[in-house]
């Protein structure tokens, strides 16, 4: 009989990702800033920081793990997983990696550490879009926009101390980056968008072709320098990050264009070597836009997965989530949701489920898309026709 503890993850034993500014996270949905673990930072003098925190830096978060403790920089997945039919990212982590719980734990007593299987790059914060959901630790756009309209953004309570210390530019970082995806099996790349990174092709370059690659991208730098080294690759698994169809797509990544975007997953999905799926975000908005993105879907052949928005996501405050939405609004999308037949139904049955209509949160959403409009021109209430205009 198994002794593992309920909410056992592998993947402090097991994953590593960089993140934009250079810190090491365990995971890509590690809130290291919810943890009390001292968080490491690629900026040190030499090569010594991955290392020293892939042996010694994690063994509190190992620890913990062993010992059945969850620790608060594992919020996201605990609170995922209060819906059964969402993938969360422990228990896909869990599934990929063959070593049981008791052989972890003779390996950890033992000092045994090897390099991280799985590694995850994002190479700075360079993205060309400003996407609702996101902030400037994940877009350069979005910070830029935020330095010159931060009166609006204090006003509305996002605050930025986001700083850029290039740190995949320094020559002792680069040999980690190369040092980890030699001993890697399995490579993902997370923006930011990847391929506006200045040195990503420097790195596709060295990866050898029989890795397993994933790429998260908006879909909009897709040109045949692109495609042509993706077609190095023997299997390539392309993210699709897609949250609407048409002016809900440029809306809510705004700087995007559908007609670019759609025609870049048509050039994508006739490459043999790529897997080419859509991420799609549960949020709010969602009650507007999954009805076009499921037909979509279906027309292309392509699937979707589907994933919540961070609930601390810009702001910490959850209005991003579908408790921000009005009963109406949820109510008028399950008349088609009632009505419709696609495979992940259940998954958003129970996202249905969890909702808590909340007349703070929904008043703050109001108040958010309000400052982005008049920011950048748009208008949420003409594109979406919302039941409280």
């Amino acid at each position: 009989m198994s002794n593992e503890p309920e909410k056992f993850c592998k993947a402090p034993f097991k994953t590593a990702v960089i993140d934009t500014d250079g810190t090491l996270l365990p995971c890509c949905e590690y809130m290291s800033y919810k943890s009390k673990l001292t968080p490491y930072k690629l900026n040190a003098d030499d090569t010594w920081m991955f290392k020293q925190w892939w042996k010694k830096g994690l063994d509190p978060l190992r620890e913990s793990m062993l010992e059945g403790k969850i620790d608060p920089g594992c919020e996201h997945c605990i609170n995922k997983e209060k819906n059964p039919n969402l993938n969360s990212l422990r228990k896909l982590t869990n599934a990929m990696f063959s070593e049981d719980y008791n052989e972890i734990k003779n390996d950890y007593s033992q000092n045994i550490k090897l390099y991280p299987k799985q590694v995850e790059l994002r190479l700075g914060n360079y993205c060309n879009l400003k996407c609702i959901m996101c902030g400037p630790y994940a877009s350069s756009s979005i910070l830029a926009e935020y330095k010159q309209h931060k009166n609006e953004y204090n006003k509305f309570g996002i605050d930025s101390n986001y700083k850029i210390d290039h740190w995949w530019e320094q020559d002792h970082n680069k040999k980690t980056v190369i040092d980890l995806i030699s001993n890697a099996k399995e490579i993902r790349f997370g923006g930011g968008e990847p391929f506006m990174s200045p040195i990503i092709f420097d790195i596709l370059k060295i990866i050898d072709s029989d890795i397993f690659i994933t790429v998260n991208t908006n879909m909009t730098r897709i040109n045949d320098n692109v495609i042509n080294m993706l077609k190095k690759f023997k299997k390539i698994n392309i993210e699709s990050s897609i949250d609407g169809v048409g002016e809900h797509n440029d809306y809510l990544r705004n700087g995007s264009k559908w007609n670019m975007v759609s025609s870049n997953i048509k050039k994508l999905n006739d490459l043999d070597n790529i897997n080419l799926e859509i991420s799609y975000l549960l949020q709010h908005t969602s009650l507007y836009t999954m009805k076009n993105v499921v037909n979509f879907a279906n027309e292309t052949g392509i699937e979707i997965n589907f994933n919540e928005v961070y609930y601390g996501s810009v702001d910490g405050s959850g209005h991003l989530t579908i408790n921000s939405a009005l009963e109406q609004d949820v109510n008028n999308f399950k008349i088609w949701f009632n009505s419709s037949t696609f495979k992940q139904k259940n998954t958003i049955q129970l996202w249905l489920d969890s909702y808590k209509p909340n007349a703070e949160l929904h008043n703050r959403f109001k108040d958010y898309v309000k400052m982005l409009d008049s920011i950048r021109g748009t208008n949420f209430i003409k594109t979406f026709n919302p039941s409280w205009t």
